[in-house]
């Protein structure tokens, strides 16, 4: 197949408006990756730089497949991460990864959680603060974490976003909403175990990948979470003190990891995700599962947790990436009309619409 791998470089017009731990975090050479993946299992890979201020270029794209790698949004904001695939849709181009309804679910960490729980699966129980002011409810008992509404990649978690007093709680809401600009999620906070599993599509089938682990080594007063300088700071105490891909879990009770696996499945079909997603649990000491967050569209870099399950599953690298694209590909040719029109000659289309 002639695929376009579509990545997003930093956009300097919009950097200004955004907090600085939103900006560089994309890895220049990350869609590279992906293009030597692909061409080694014989794909005509080639890389494809979005401009938001050339998105009708999409149109004309020449390739059978779009290989999406935008996953921080337009403009620097991630709020509009769902409106590539959006785009896409129009132009009827087949794309990687999850569409429009299921990444902008899954960016509301609130929507998310009122989706699962209403099924029956158990996740932390949460309020949105729209204003440093709000009342908290009875049955949010400290600690909490605090965390934007619509961010990812530990955007906005940092060691101060545990937090153990009223007051500690309305300082961290306040800087998010004035920092972020978006509603703060304050949420119980869970201590345990961080586990994940990847959902693969291939052709009728989800696929569980093995379970993976955040080990936390941290000095005391260190909170045991995935802060964004943990994730993405090579030089801190925090990023030294986290290994992000103990795969597999160890000592993992098998009654945890069945439950681990099921809920993925059950969670990748309510929320209506597709090709490939993360779904991040803490188990805490009383074998109690909660699922923590949803990740459509995770990073699947050569090194990313994901990437790591998948070989664990016995899938190097270049095959992950190759079974990505073709699943959708297939996918989009069994269910999306959009392919059959954008290839049939404008006169053919014509007929169609009349």
């Amino acid at each position: 197949m002639r695929i376009a791998v579509l990545y997003r470089a930093l956009d300097p017009r919009f950097s200004k408006n955004f907090p600085a731990d939103t900006s560089g975090r994309e890895d220049e050479s990350y869609h590279l990756s992906i293009v030597e993946a692909l061409q080694s299992k014989g794909h005509d890979a080639f890389a494809f730089r979005v401009r938001e201020d050339r998105l009708q270029d999409l149109a004309n794209l020449d390739c059978d497949l779009a290989f999406n790698l935008v996953e921080e949004g337009l403009n620097n904001d991630s709020a509009l991460e769902p409106h590539l695939p959006a785009i896409l849709d129009v132009y009827g181009l087949p794309y990687t990864g999850g569409d429009f309804l299921s990444i902008a679910t899954t960016l509301d960490k609130a929507r998310t959680k009122e989706i699962i729980g209403f099924h029956g699966v158990a996740t932390p129980a949460f309020q949105i603060f729209a204003g440093a002011d709000d009342p908290l409810s009875d049955n949010l008992p400290f600690p909490l974490i605090v965390k934007p509404l619509h961010e990812d990649a530990s955007i906005g978690v940092f060691r101060d976003s545990v937090v153990a007093d009223d007051a500690a709680l309305r300082r961290k809401v306040r800087q998010i909403l004035r920092k972020y600009r978006q509603p703060a999620i304050v949420e119980e906070y869970i201590d345990g175990r961080e586990l994940s599993v990847g959902v693969i599509e291939q052709g009728s089938r989800r696929l569980v990948t093995p379970v993976n682990e955040v080990v936390f080594d941290l000095p005391p007063g260190f909170p045991r979470i995935f802060t964004y300088v943990g994730k993405w700071d090579s030089e801190s105490e925090e990023y030294r003190g986290i290994v992000p891909d103990q795969c597999p879990a160890q000592d993992l009770p098998a009654a945890a990891e069945e439950e681990i696996r099921r809920v993925a499945l059950q969670v990748f079909e309510l929320l209506r995700l597709r090709g490939y997603a993360r779904v991040d649990y803490r188990l805490r000491a009383d074998g109690r599962l909660f699922v923590l967050e949803v990740n459509a569209n995770p990073l699947i870099g050569e090194y990313s947790v994901m990437a790591t399950m998948a070989e664990k599953m016995g899938w190097p690298f270049p095959k992950f990436i190759h079974t990505i694209a073709v699943e959708a590909y297939r996918r989009f040719q069994r269910e999306s009309r959009a392919v059959t029109l954008r290839k049939l000659p404008p006169e053919e289309t014509d007929r169609e619409n009349r």
